[in-house]
């Protein structure tokens, strides 16, 4: 499909939806069968036939799991009046899975799905109805990630405080304050590492903010910061970082003739 060689690609598709209709009735392996036809429709923008299958999938986590990546790739393809419509059948899907975990981890992915899309708050509102504490705590820190490369710093912040999971929330935090340091935000993101308790996430969060200043100039900040650092190889890595952006900056700075004593010239 992808080469342009539509008419072998669609005798393909009905191939592999004639063997997957073989597979014995009410098994997971025709469930699976029939998620990667979908999502594989899906990707090449044969969403009509993705969807129809998506929805005659057995299996409540794989129809979900189906339709949620149906529903980011009509994202991807600007389709975005569709998208909605998508959402709510996957959900709809994923409420009727029995198992907690199960659908929790389902659930989490729709949420994260939502947050691709740029539907910021019904992703929220998803991962907040997350039961398992781990995967409703994974879903918020993928929220965050997503608002974190949007350069939604503030309400990435606001979620990140929210996460319950310490590791998932540290992680969230480091994440904000690496993002922050490469915008030039650096009292900004030196505040954010005050927030990450775990001695190491912090540490290579300072080893992340102390290259970042030394890529922008200010070798004596950078310093300063790595010398904050607790963790011994954090430290030494934030050091060597700075020594290396430090002779780079001279290698450049040779070749473009500055340094160079006018008599020498």
């Amino acid at each position: 499909m992808e080469a342009g060689q539509f008419e072998r690609a669609n005798q393909v598709f009905n191939f592999a939806l004639q063997a997957a209709q073989k597979i014995e009735a009410s098994s997971l392996d025709r469930s699976w069968a029939f998620n990667k036809i979908a999502v594989a429709l899906g990707e090449v923008g044969q969403f009509d036939r993705a969807i129809q299958i998506a929805q005659k999938i057995e299996d409540t986590q794989s129809r979900s799991r189906a339709l949620c990546e149906i529903a980011i790739a009509l994202v991807r393809a600007g389709q975005t009046e569709r998208v909605n419509q998508v959402f709510y059948l996957a959900l709809q899907a994923a409420q009727k899975i029995k198992d907690k975990v199960e659908r929790s981890l389902t659930l989490e992915a729709i949420a994260h799905a939502l947050a691709e899309a740029e539907q910021f708050d019904r992703a929220l509102q998803i991962a907040q109805k997350i039961e398992d504490t781990i995967y409703r705590s994974s879903a918020l820190r993928a929220i965050t990630q997503v608002l974190v490369e949007a350069e939604q710093f503030d309400r990435a912040i606001q979620i990140a405080q929210k996460i319950e999971d310490t590791l998932h929330r540290f992680w969230a935090f480091r994440e904000i304050a690496i993002a922050l340091a490469k915008v030039g935000r650096f009292d900004h993101a030196f505040q954010i590492t005050q927030k990450i308790e775990d001695t190491w996430e912090r540490s290579l969060a300072l080893y992340r903010i102390a290259e970042a200043l030394a890529k922008a100039g200010q070798f004596e900040r950078a310093v300063e910061i790595a010398e904050t650092i607790s963790e011994p190889i954090a430290r030494l890595q934030a050091l060597a970082a700075i020594i290396a952006v430090k002779r780079d900056q001279e290698r450049v700075e040779r070749g473009n003739g500055e340094g160079v004593k006018k008599g020498d010239r």
